[in-house]
């Protein structure tokens, strides 16, 4: 072997008896069964996903028969030639024979066209349905039945991904065809959720695990420079290039067995999840990494804060809707979030928000009403928001937390001003889950503060849903949050007088607007105020609690004439008009019914009148509408059962959706039904209501450290819930599910350090007494519940519940990226060595190196040459002499070159002990060392030699 041969490159060949002949033809048909893995995967991913039916053993036969062609045709570059022209000739003369072939396959794409909008429309993609193009006429005219285009279809697919596989896996492996066609496929059908069945995209998997490896062994053996030189050959000669063309083949063919080995073993790893059943989206662990990926990229593009949902592993059908069938909920105890609080009571925090119900699902708004209402209001604008205004309008200290303070009271109209710390605990979307009633101008702040922004911004999704394309990276926050409380008959009395106050002072202020509007003066508006203050003769308006709101020259008319200025007073102009634009929002948006609404208008008005109620009169007071909204939980805690496994509607009764289902058949269901049932009733008796959903944190306790309460919110937590519009006020939430009203706060200090009594930290969020008493044989704690089913926006933990095959997936998808990587790296990690080893070698072998470098150079071989004899397990025995332990290592080995060990010793020596390592010293120990190392990964094994070249001598 000669000196200037790439040291570390050792052919397959080698190894093995040239007359093994059936190693390596069954090497090249291991090759020809990874390509045909590959196709059969993605032939059938594709017609899973288009819902079209192929028997699946005639499928595999004829993607086993094209690619025994290509593999025929691929052994021989005279039968690739051949073959092709073969080809080409039949089907020219197949054209000439049948001039209508050209037009069989224009229509066979239009009829797998056509199954694809086909596809999307029953995924919920209606619009896909305009695209379907009708060539009934010209199959008429063909005498072609559609099944016949559709098995053309077929053939050209199988063909083409026949003709891929072959030709990037048979002779040598090329990953990036495979990878990019896999990716559009894959991409395509999984971000419209078209695939219900794994089996073809774990083989689409599996198959490129084993192309990798492939790509790895073809990139060390077959690779014609290396091997080339490793033969030893000179380029130009006949029999050179003969015998290069035979080792490639050779090594080609061996390469086999290791692709189609880690195919087989990472098709092992998915054995089990291959059998999952339920839709991706239903995977978490799949599908929530996607989405966040998804909803980042759509930011970027748009330049905004994407939708609350993504659409792959979802479609427009768990974007835009909410199913609403009652039907069994499992949970797997998932935590998606720890919060803590000031506070003990359950906090809510919302995720979606219903508009219209229409067949048996909720839908938000759709796009076009989404961006009128950002036009209209701004995408920094909330409802929250707008409530948080006004009342710093009418008077700073209703919304102020000060800076030392944990807490505001504000009970007498429905909440409590407090921070809420939200610490996320599994992967989430662009959606902010956020506590109702969000005081917006103090945007998000740093975890566990008072007051330090966290430099991550916000929008106003729609009508308070927040999203932040920021947020997917954030796995902590804390916002200032106006908590809302269960509401009472005094907070709706209490409401009432705020609204009753704002009248009034909403009379002065827009006769002081006309005037400015008009270019009155400063002078002029105080003349105004004086004038119209004058004729205001009721009396001070008085909370329940006490509190009385401002009058006189703390009014916020008075300080609109006399300490306002220019932009103050545009402020207050904003505020006025956005509450208007409002109002007339929520009473177009959210008062539309549903099929049956008839009937619905008929129980709530038989629900009001058994409470004496006047329910037109009441619906448009606050202390009425609270009534009617009492009267309606009521009638639902009284007459309905919840449970998680409703059972199925009555045989023969037909309705139009499950709220119709749940208040006339059933009666039992979970928060999904009570909420949507309520809202519906409460709609026919004319109140602007709205079904929301995300989930409920509750079951807190106390964290001395910290002074806080604390717990965990777990994919059981997901609730829905109701709420209410109170003209001009905003929303009120109200607990429609009948084990949930029932919710004491605990009467315990907030901690351990700084003892207050419940009355002051946490106002009171019992129910009246009249709703406690109608459900004291109910559960006291919160219920495991669920909001939607199958929802991209509720799959950080809720949903249906993925089994532990599920997990699987993940475990094989993660162990065969780690494979890969740890193979890339070690590969990596090889091909440096090689280099320095053949650096060292090189080195030493150079006349013009100084004595100290000599010196250094020898040291290092010596390193090296001990290291290889460990290897082969020869190392220096307690008390040995070194010209014993070289005589030992001579005989063990006997001789792998014109040198000794004993010679190569003395080099060493010298380096080592010596001052000086002559030239020919040095060059015996390159030698011995180039030949100790090839001799030593020759006589091993496959699996030892690839162990020591790319770990033990890397």
């Amino acid at each position: 072997m000669k000196q200037d041969r790439p040291i570390g490159l050792i052919l397959p060949e080698h190894q093995l008896n040239n007359k093994k002949h059936a190693v390596r033809a069954l090497g090249y048909i291991f090759r020809a069964a990874l390509a045909l893995l590959c196709s059969y995967g993605m032939t059938r991913f594709v017609f899973d996903s288009l819902d079209l039916d192929i028997g699946n053993g005639f499928m595999l036969a004829v993607c086993a028969a094209m690619c025994a062609i290509f593999a025929v045709m691929l052994t021989d570059t005279r039968l690739f030639v051949g073959g092709s022209v073969v080809l080409i000739a039949a089907t020219v003369c197949f054209i000439g024979l049948h001039g209508d072939l050209l037009e069989s396959l224009r229509l066979a794409a239009i009829t797998v066209y056509n199954q694809w909008n086909k596809r999307l429309t029953a995924l919920g993609y209606h619009s896909a349905s305009e695209d379907i193009i009708d060539i009934s006429k010209k199959r008429m005219e063909l005498g072609l039945a559609e099944s016949d285009l559709i098995m053309l279809a077929f053939v050209l697919v199988v063909l083409f991904f026949s003709m891929l596989c072959a030709i990037s896996i048979i002779r040598r492996a090329r990953l990036l065809p495979l990878l990019g066609v896999g990716t559009i496929l894959s991409t395509l059908m999984l971000y419209f959720g078209a695939c219900d069945d794994s089996f073809g995209f774990s083989l689409m998997l599996a198959s490129l695990c084993g192309v990798v490896t492939l790509c790895f062994y073809d990139s060390i053996y077959c690779k014609k420079k290396l091997v080339f030189a490793a033969l030893g050959g000179v380029r130009e000669s006949a029999d050179s290039r003969r015998e290069l063309d035979y080792t490639l083949r050779v090594n080609s063919s061996l390469g086999g067995w290791a692709g189609i080995a880690s195919a087989l073993l990472a098709l092992a790893l998915i054995a089990v999840p291959m059998r999952v059943t339920a839709p991706m989206e239903d995977i978490p662990e799949i599908s929530q990494p996607v989405v966040r990926v998804e909803n980042f990229l759509t930011a970027l593009a748009r330049g905004e804060a994407p939708a609350p949902t993504g659409l792959i592993f979802g479609g427009s059908t768990s974007q835009d809707t909410r199913p609403t069938a009652a039907e069994r909920r499992v949970f797997t105890g998932r935590r998606i979030f720890e919060v803590q609080a000031d506070v003990r009571f359950p906090i809510y925090l919302r995720s979606w928000v219903g508009t219209d119900y229409v067949s048996d699902s909720w839908r938000t708004a759709s796009y076009e009403r989404i961006a009128d209402y950002r036009d209209t209001f701004g995408s920094g604008f909330s409802h929250e928001y707008l409530t948080s205004e006004l009342l710093r309008a009418i008077d700073p200290s209703l919304i102020t937390l000060n800076g030392g303070e944990r807490y505001a009271d504000h009970s007498e109209l429905g909440y409590v001003t407090t921070l809420v710390h939200i610490d996320k605990k599994a992967p989430t979307t662009s959606l902010l889950y956020m506590p109702s009633y969000t005081d917006q101008r103090s945007r998000l702040l740093a975890y566990g503060s008072h007051d330090k922004p966290l430099g991550r911004g916000y929008s106003n999704y729609y009508d308070g849903i927040f999203t932040s394309a920021e947020y997917v990276f954030v796995d902590n926050y804390t916002v200032l949050a106006q908590l809302g409380l269960a509401p009472t008959e005094d907070t709706a009395k209490n409401i009432a007088s705020l609204v009753q106050y704002y009248s009034e002072q909403y009379n002065i202020l827009q006769n002081m607007r006309v005037l400015s509007s008009h270019g009155a003066g400063d002078s002029e508006l105080r003349e105004a105020y004086d004038r119209l203050s004058e004729k205001e003769t009721s009396a001070p308006i008085t909370l329940t609690s006490g509190y009385t709101f401002p009058s006189g020259e703390d009014s916020s008319a008075w300080r609109y004439a006399y300490t306002m200025d220019a932009d103050e007073r545009r402020d207050i102009d904003a505020l006025m008009d956005n509450l208007s634009l409002y109002y007339e929002f929520v009473y177009d948006n959210y008062l539309t019914g549903c099929e049956q609404f008839d009937k619905l208008e008929s129980l709530v008005g038989d629900i009001c009148d058994k409470r004496g109620i006047n329910m037109r009169r009441s619906s448009q007071s606050y202390t009425g509408r609270h009534e009617i909204v009492t009267a309606v939980i009521d009638y639902l805690s009284e007459n309905m059962v919840y449970t998680l496994t409703p059972k199925s509607p009555s045989a023969g009764r037909d309705y139009y959706n499950s709220v119709e289902t749940f208040l006339f058949d059933t009666k039992e269901g979970y928060c999904v039904q009570y909420a949507s049932s309520a809202v519906m009733l409460l709609r026919a008796a004319g109140i602007p209501a709205r079904y929301a959903e995300g989930y409920i944190a509750h079951n807190f306790t106390a964290d001395g450290d910290t002074a806080r309460y604390r717990t965990n919110v777990r994919d059981s937590n997901a609730h829905a819930w109701v709420e209410v519009y109170y003209d001009y006020y905003g929303w009120v939430q109200y607990e429609a599910t009948t084990p949930y009203t029932v919710i004491d706060v605990p009467d315990e200090p907030l901690g351990t350090e700084e003892p207050v009594s419940t009355d002051t930290t946490a106002p009171d969020t019992t129910v009246p007494t009249e709703t406690a008493s109608k459900t004291t044989d109910k559960p006291t704690t919160v219920p495991t519940d669920i909001t939607t089913a199958d929802s991209s926006d509720m799959q950080n933990g809720s949903g249906s519940a993925p089994s532990q095959t599920a997990v699987c997936v993940i475990a094989a998808v993660l162990a065969m990226s780690v494979i890969a990587v740890a193979v890339i790296l070690l590969k990596r990690r090889g091909d440096i060595a090689d280099q320095k080893r053949r650096e060292l070698i090189r080195l030493a072998l150079d006349d013009t190196l100084g004595k100290d470098e000599r010196r250094d150079a020898a040291v290092r071989i010596g390193d090296e040459i001990m290291k290889l004899l460990a290897c082969r397990g020869l190392v220096p025995l307690t008390g040995e002499a070194p010209s014993r332990f070289a005589a030992r290592v001579d005989d063990t080995l006997g001789s792998i070159s014109d040198l000794s060990f004993a010679a190569a010793f003395r080099a060493i020596q010298a380096g080592e002990f010596a001052h000086t390592v002559t030239r020919d010293e040095l060059h015996a120990a390159a030698h011995y060392f180039a030949h100790l190392y090839e001799s030593t990964l020759q006589g091993a094994s496959t699996a030892r030699r690839l162990w020591l070249e790319f770990v033990v001598l890397a």
